[in-house]
């Protein structure tokens, strides 16, 4: 079995408060959620308005799994255009 964790950080730059910067994260995150029924949270820089990071994890049977469903997660959020993507981290672990 495989895990796969990812975090990804982003700006906002239509932003102008805390109120329409939790709508984007929000919207993205139920819009993650709904598509590929995996567990997403908003992981950070809750604080300020104009950037952003989430982080998800799923599991697969195989790597070539985790492979493609993080490429179909990944190109999602970048098609987003609110956003900006600007650093991805991810681990993927084999038990």
């Amino acid at each position: 079995m495989f895990i796969a964790g990812c975090e990804v950080e982003f700006l906002i730059y239509e932003s102008g408060s805390l109120k329409e910067k939790r709508s984007v994260v929000k919207s993205l995150i139920n819009k993650i959620k709904s598509r590929f029924a995996i567990s997403v949270i908003e992981s950070g820089d809750n604080d300020l308005w104009k950037k952003g990071k989430i982080g998800f994890s799923f599991c697969s049977l195989s790597q070539v799994g985790i492979d493609q469903k993080l490429d179909k997660i990944l190109e999602l959020i970048e098609q987003e255009n609110r956003i900006e993507v600007v650093e991805i981290k991810n681990e993927i672990m084999k038990i």
